[in-house]
């Protein structure tokens, strides 16, 4: 028996967007990839994501997958807080920006911290 019928709308809705947001991110990365090192490209990874992406070429579609890839958690929890916000469920809610602050601020902190080491 698939266990899938079983889940509720909203579980199976954003298991759905994940995985075809991780397909789609990792499939630029890939593009962005087989571009650089088709053009040659030097892969030092030294330099700060949004750089990346402004300089362009293989390199900077690979830094957009990998933005995709890294927001794309943030962006199924503040949609889920919506949806159970809508639902009533003011728990979850709470429960949900937590984890979603808690995300944010990792990815802040390597972003302040990253540069120093």
């Amino acid at each position: 028996m698939d266990g899938r019928a079983s889940q509720p709308p909203l579980a199976r809705w954003i298991a759905t967007v994940l995985r075809l947001g991780t397909l789609a991110a990792v499939a630029v990365i890939a593009v962005g990839f087989v571009w650089a090192t088709i053009a040659g490209q030097p892969r030092g990874g030294t330099r700060p994501v949004i750089e990346e992406i402004s300089a362009g070429g293989g390199d900077g579609v690979t830094a957009v997958g990998l933005l995709a890839l890294t927001l794309l958690p943030i962006l199924m929890l503040c949609l889920a807080a919506a949806a159970f916000r809508r639902a009533g469920e003011p728990r979850m809610v709470v429960t949900t920006l937590g984890v979603g602050a808690l995300i944010v601020a990792s990815l802040v902190a390597a972003a302040v911290i990253g540069p120093s080491i």
